[in-house]
């Protein structure tokens, strides 16, 4: 039918041609003859005529082309109602054995496979300054392994199987004087094997920038080759890019979002912070190992019904197969299956969890059943509640912004074994956005940020700029003073750290003089004024900053 309106609206184009021929060609006559009357009337005649025909040609063409589009919407309709092709997956291993004589055994299948994993993921809760910090653990679970995972128990783990387990080692470094000859001879390339810690070393602890709104860059497997049709997910949406011939990809990060996983069909998937805004990752082959210390005496046929339990690690899970199943959908309610997206908006009853270290790593054994289908999909496994002590300080720099920003500052975070992740602020009962709990860089004290306070007003103004020179000494002075005010409309008293600075000389002939910090701290290698202090509710109080430059009159420098 397509070719059938390809047909129709190329006699329309000859219609519309004819049409414009006898447009421009109806000169009846010269000037040297005039016009002849009776051939002007038949030349008339038959334009008149013409015209006549080609618009009840083309009104004829319009409508059985009308008549066609009608079909085939009818047939895209049909052909929408029929069942999508239902395909059924399933697993099946066998195994040789010899025994000495018949028995009936009981056996225990483990494998491990692909395409799964989860994330770390975090709700805080601050009620007041003057109680504990509420911090909800949660995993969000993914998997695209091809077999949903119905009714199963759920073991959370931090460990990688899929990452090098053994240290590198160092070759002698040999320096010498390079000859490049003209010509050599091509000679045969061995791939060295490569790891994802070893391909991708700068992205493996890279912290999330919240500042990277775009990251572009190439994925490539272990050789180097770019990868074509490899997916970027965006974690927490279903904000999906595909890479170009070329590898390449550009993804979008909108405010609060920082986790990208980089998967191919052939390789294994990966998870990265947004960390720059050219990011090149190389995927490895996937090699799937399916591995059993168990005697198997008969072909067993599994169906992805059947598993009962299995175990997610960061990047890769195993599943344990008992031939059974029964329980209930998340304890029979199914409150507990939570999309990602509704986790700012919801709160939960935690599932008694089960914790067992191991020196590389811990496991999280929730006891509630769970339901995670093959999609890819994220969903909510809670896996703990802590209330943390804390020490609140307000932080202000009102040289480039008067907001005071509230910092909660937690000691003892260490044995609570929690991973960087993306984390939900809620501050006085309100969900204030999101933060970003980054465990990169290890300190006795965890800062987590809880965002703006407008009850905290901070005003920085300019006292004095008094500039004169000093002829005796062939230098101009320049002095500045500025007044900062506090003040506190919050219901408790408050501990606040205010930031300013004075420059930092890189000539010898520039001078540097402080004259007042009102208290503060400076200093000298940064120039950067601290003042650490608390203030009651309702009060304010200021303090001033002053201080002098010197420097030679025909120097220009800029304050």
């Amino acid at each position: 039918m397509s070719e059938e309106i390809s047909r129709e609206n190329g006699w329309l184009d000859i219609y519309a041609r004819e049409e414009n021929m006898l447009a421009q060609n109806q000169l009846f006559g010269t000037k040297e003859e005039g016009v002849d009357l009776d051939k002007l009337k038949a030349a008339a005649d038959f334009v008149r005529q013409r015209y006549i025909d080609i618009r009840e040609q083309r009104l004829a063409i319009q409508d059985r082309v009308a008549k066609l589009t009608a079909q085939i919407a009818d047939i895209d309709l049909e052909y929408s109602q029929i069942p999508p092709i239902q395909t059924k997956q399933e697993l099946r291993m066998i195994v040789r054995v010899s025994a000495k004589k018949a028995e009936v055994a009981t056996f225990k299948l483990q494998y491990q496979v692909a395409n799964a994993g989860w994330y770390a993921g975090y709700d805080a809760r601050v009620a007041s300054i003057d109680e504990p910090m509420q911090l909800d653990y949660n995993a969000f679970v993914y998997q695209t392994s091809g077999e949903d995972w119905d009714d199963i128990e759920l073991v959370i783990s931090t460990g990688t199987p899929r990452q090098n387990k053994n240290k590198p080692n160092l070759t002698p470094w040999q320096l010498g004087q390079t000859v490049v000859p003209t010509y050599q001879n091509p000679q045969p390339v061995h791939q060295p094997v490569y790891n994802n810690n070893q391909l991708n070393a700068g992205l493996q602890n890279a912290a999330w920038n919240p500042n990277v709104r775009q990251v572009t860059g190439v994925v490539m497997d272990q050789n180097g080759n770019a990868l074509a049709g490899a997916r970027v997910n965006l974690g927490g949406t279903n904000t999906v890019v595909s890479t170009n011939a070329y590898g390449q990809y550009s993804m979008t990060i909108p405010t609060g979002y920082g986790v990208l996983h980089y998967s191919h069909p052939n390789c294994t998937q990966l998870t990265f912070n947004a960390s720059s805004n050219t990011m090149n990752v190389y995927l490895t082959n996937n090699q799937i190992e399916i591995q059993s210390k168990t005697i198997q005496i008969e072909e067993i046929q599994m169906a992805p019904a059947q598993l009962s339990e299995v175990l997610v690690t960061q990047d890769s899970y195993y599943s344990g197969n008992t031939l059974s199943t029964g329980g209930s959908l998340f304890s029979g309610n199914g409150r507990n299956r939570v999309k990602e997206e509704d986790l700012a908006q919801e709160r939960f009853t935690f599932a008694s969890v089960q914790v067992a270290y191991t020196p590389t790593q811990t496991q999280f054994k929730i006891d509630a059943k769970y339901s995670i289908p093959s999609t890819g999909a994220k969903y909510a496994v809670q896996v703990s509640r802590y209330d943390l002590e804390a020490d609140y300080l307000y932080q202000c720099v009102p040289k480039i912004d008067p907001t005071a920003y509230l910092t909660a500052r937690l000691t003892g975070w260490e044995d609570l074994n929690l991973l960087s992740g993306n984390m939900n602020v809620y501050f006085e009962d309100t969900y204030v956005g999101q933060s970003h709990l980054d465990l990169t860089y290890l300190e006795d004290t965890l800062n987590v940020s809880l965002g703006p306070d407008k009850n905290i007003h901070v005003k920085r103004k300019s006292i004095k700029s008094d500039q004169k020179d000093q002829m005796i000494a062939g230098k101009t002075k320049d002095t500045r003073e500025w007044e900062i005010i506090v003040l506190n409309k919050k219901r408790s008293d408050i501990n606040i750290r205010i930031e300013d600075q004075v420059p930092v000389s890189s000539n010898e002939e520039i001078e540097i003089e402080i004259d007042t910090i009102s208290g503060g701290s400076v200093s000298e290698e940064s120039g950067i004024v601290t003042w650490d202090f608390s203030i009651k509710t309702n009060k304010e109080k200021s303090f001033t900053l002053k201080y002098s430059v010197r420097y030679p009159k025909e120097f220009v420098v800029k304050l």
